[in-house]
């Protein structure tokens, strides 16, 4: 059966955004064939250091998908948002270098599965697709090898990655909540109950949390020190709302708290999607790759807990490259293996050597639990032993690399007021010339009727020498051009140049 596991949690900001973004990454795997892992009965702690100490192979499952939960204030955000990111994060760059092609299910009329629910978005991962190779290869060892070459040998734990889930809730940071201003004026604000009376009448999104409550009760606790009466003048009936508009920040669209606080407006993301995607990118980036150090967002993240990344679980998904060396030096453990078995089948030279023997004939890789591992043969451990140490070594050599943007708006260049001034100078100068009279007019249109003639009446060329100082007169300098065919034909390139045109033209003549 399958199982999800949560990987981390990590809380996001950026200096330019008032909001902050709150996620868990969650994965859900289940044991391949011929595996005998209980998934159910490991405790969730042994699990994710087995997935991520690299004694188990982790491949991709069958119906393989990303799913994004994506709430503002923990309120679903709206389908026409989620449907500009699902269209975004599908022609992001990075999954053309991790080989993974996207997309969206089938969105029926009567399909409870659509592909961007209200609040929710999920993105299929297809297979992956044949990598170009080059034509000629450095290496002496092949680089198209069989499938057989990159399945784990007997022993070795297989585990199926299903799904990846991220969950992102997307709230105001305290400081826009407060407002502006110095901690002390804060502070003496909530010194006096009347005002904090008029206070609780305006609420804002975030306050109808939990977390919201308690710092606010905390704020507005009772002091030690003597209540002072509040004067008339500071009596408002709109003091938070005040507070909140002193500063002007940038946050999303209509942020205002609406008359129902558990409904969104129309609309309301619609003018910051930009900053959904900046937020869905870093997201993605931070639980495949475990750093947002490369990233042109401006995200930073202010805490977390992931003890690794996707690319750790499963580095034949998540690094690029990784499973084509795998494979081809996998397609050689055979052989090492026979050799190593005749090895341990003698008599070892020191105690050490035999130690290290006893260790090759155990049926349970080192590290790993041994109630995971069936009992096994000389010859399917040792091939275990070196398929583990093959991944292991592999991973701390191939690196995470440097991805391009996960979620990607598409740029439009905005209009340039510099073009429309040059039309209009173009269009003044034009109005300034004087116009042509209808005899310069005749005399121009016979000049050139008068050159096609000239061209016409060559009837006999001379020999190639004429022939070429005739093009050369005519021509210029253009006749000591240069042509590099390259690999084609003279043919495929004769009407790429105006002076093969004029000779071609000369001789039919």
């Amino acid at each position: 059966m399958s199982r999800t596991v949560e990987l981390g949690r990590a809380v996001l900001c950026s200096p330019d955004i008032q909001h902050e973004l709150w996620l868990t990454t969650l994965i859900t795997i289940s044991p391949q064939q011929n595996t005998l892992i209980d998934l159910q009965g490991l405790r969730q702690s042994v699990l994710v250091e087995l997935l991520l100490s690299g004694n188990a192979w982790v491949g991709r499952g069958c119906g393989m998908h990303l799913l994004l939960e994506l709430t503002l204030e923990r309120e679903p955000i709206a389908r026409p948002e989620l449907a500009v990111v699902a269209e975004n994060v599908i022609n992001a760059p990075a999954w053309d270098q991790l080989n993974f092609p996207l997309s969206l299910p089938h969105d029926g009329a009567n399909d409870s599965t659509s592909a961007v629910d209200y609040g929710k978005l999920r993105i299929n991962v297809g297979h992956a697709r044949e990598a170009n190779t080059p034509a000629q290869s450095h290496l002496r060892m092949s680089r198209i090898v069989t499938a057989a070459n990159a399945t784990p040998p007997e022993g070795v734990p297989g585990l199926a990655l299903e799904s990846v889930r991220f969950i992102m809730d997307i709230v105001r940071t305290r400081s826009s909540v407060l407002g502006g201003g110095t901690t002390g004026n804060r502070t003496k604000r909530t010194k006096q109950p009347s005002c904090n009376s008029t206070q609780t009448e305006v609420s804002t999104p975030l306050l109808e949390h939990d977390d919201a409550v308690v710092l606010f009760d905390e704020l507005c606790g009772p002091s030690e020190t003597p209540q002072i009466p509040c004067s008339p003048r500071r009596k408002r009936k709109h003091s938070t709302s005040s507070n909140v508009t002193t500063k002007p920040m940038p946050t999303f669209a209509d942020s205002s708290p609406s008359t129902d606080s558990h409904t969104q407006p129309e609309g309301y993301l619609s003018g910051n999607v930009d900053m959904l995607t900046k937020f869905v990118d870093s997201t993605i980036r931070l639980s495949v790759c475990s750093s947002l150090a490369r990233s042109a967002t401006g995200m930073k993240v202010k805490t977390k807990t992931f003890s690794g990344c996707l690319a750790d679980v499963a580095p034949c998904l998540w690094r690029p490259g990784f499973l084509t060396a795998l494979s081809q030096r996998a397609q050689f453990l055979p052989t090492i293996g026979r050799s190593l078995v005749r090895t341990v089948g003698s008599r070892p030279l020191s105690r050490t050597m035999q130690e290290k023997y006893q260790r090759l004939n155990d049926g349970s890789t080192n590290g790993g639990p041994s109630s995971l591992m069936q009992s096994l043969r000389p010859d399917d451990a040792i091939d275990s032993h070196l398929w583990i140490h093959l991944q292991k070594s592999l991973v701390s050599k191939i690196s995470i690399g440097s991805f391009g943007a996960f979620c990607q708006s598409r740029a439009r260049l905005p209009p340039d007021a510099s073009f429309d001034d040059m039309l209009d100078d173009t269009q003044a100068e034009n109005e300034r010339r004087p116009p042509e009279s209808s005899g310069q007019a005749d005399i121009r249109v016979k000049a050139i009727i008068g050159k096609e003639e000239g061209l016409h009446s060559h009837q006999s060329p001379g020999p190639n020498g004429d022939d070429d100082l005739f093009t050369e007169k005519l021509l210029g300098e253009e006749s000591h051009f240069e042509i590099d065919y390259g690999d084609g034909e003279e043919d495929d390139d004769i009407l790429l140049c105006p002076i093969i045109v004029c000779k071609e033209v000369l001789k039919s003549a």
